[in-house]
């Protein structure tokens, strides 16, 4: 995800942290989602990277990734609004 630089507004990443975290295998005990590891969705451009307990095939449906979204969004408009 570092290769594709950063993008003009401030960005949150969200990142599926319930995979298997076994010392052997494709993730050698780094946090993954099952999919991808933790560092393969991190970059040093984003301002904001939340690690979330859920599988990589479940996050669009995830109540508490859809929360995070709408918190972020809040703060984002009540910086925006003056509040």
């Amino acid at each position: 995800m570092s290769r594709l630089g950063p993008i003009g507004p401030p960005t949150t990443g969200i990142a599926g942290v319930q995979g298997v975290t076994w010392k052997r295998g494709p993730f050698a005990g780094e946090l993954n989602d099952g999919v991808v590891s933790l560092s393969e969705v991190s970059a040093e451009w984003l301002v904001d990277q939340v690690k979330a307990p859920v599988v990589h095939t479940l996050l669009p449906a995830s109540k508490q990734v859809a929360g995070i979204i709408l918190e972020r969004w809040r703060q984002a408009h009540a910086h925006a609004d003056g509040a």
